[in-house]
């Protein structure tokens, strides 16, 4: 199982782009994703994408969002409270736990654990070496592998889309912002 990551900051800047491109509200409001990702049990992407469609430069876009239908309002706040940290991700991991592979969860919770774990627990114990946090921490290790053991045989690679993601660079904060104004200008709202 191959998995290509794309870092946070790149699909930030891909969702933005894709919502703030130099388009009338209408046509910008119809290109937000779906639930693709949580089709494939892509936890992972579904995290980044929720993460990129809340920066401050695409929520200030009030007119880009007037224009999205209900129905996929409805569908990005339930993808939004899925990925939701509080109560340590838990209904998150809920949903993880009913999910049989292939799967690719998010992995911020699984160094979260393995941070809070080694952190958390003494190397040793009365002189000897812990095993309760080993197995701890194995136990979240061997999740993760499990988690792989099957791969995503029906997808094939689009080799253009991927082209388009590694090409597509990073952005600041403030380049993003100063697309944002450029498509909905302050006075616009």
């Amino acid at each position: 199982f191959t998995c290509y990551s794309i870092g946070s900051s790149m699909i930030a800047a891909l969702m933005f782009l894709h919502c703030a491109r130099p388009l009338p509200p209408a046509p910008r409001s119809q290109v937000l994703p779906r639930q693709r990702c949580r089709e494939l049990r892509n936890y992972n992407t579904l995290l980044q994408i929720s993460a990129g469609l809340h920066l401050a430069c695409v929520t200030r876009m009030h007119r880009t969002w007037e224009m999205v239908p209900r129905r996929l309002k409805d569908s990005l706040t339930e993808l939004k409270e899925l990925m939701d940290g509080h109560g340590n991700y838990r209904t998150y991991r809920d949903e993880l736990a009913a999910s049989r592979p292939p799967l690719l969860p998010y992995f911020g919770v699984c160094t979260r654990d393995l941070t809070f774990m080694d952190d958390g627990n003494d190397d040793y114990v009365d002189g000897a070496v812990n095993f309760d946090k080993i197995r701890l921490m194995g136990n979240v290790i061997q999740e993760f592998q499990r988690m792989q053991d099957v791969s995503y045989s029906n997808i094939m690679p689009l080799d253009d889309l991927q082209d388009y993601l590694l090409a597509i660079g990073d952005y600041s904060d403030n380049d993003l912002h100063k697309l944002s104004v450029a498509n909905e200008a302050k006075e616009d709202h």
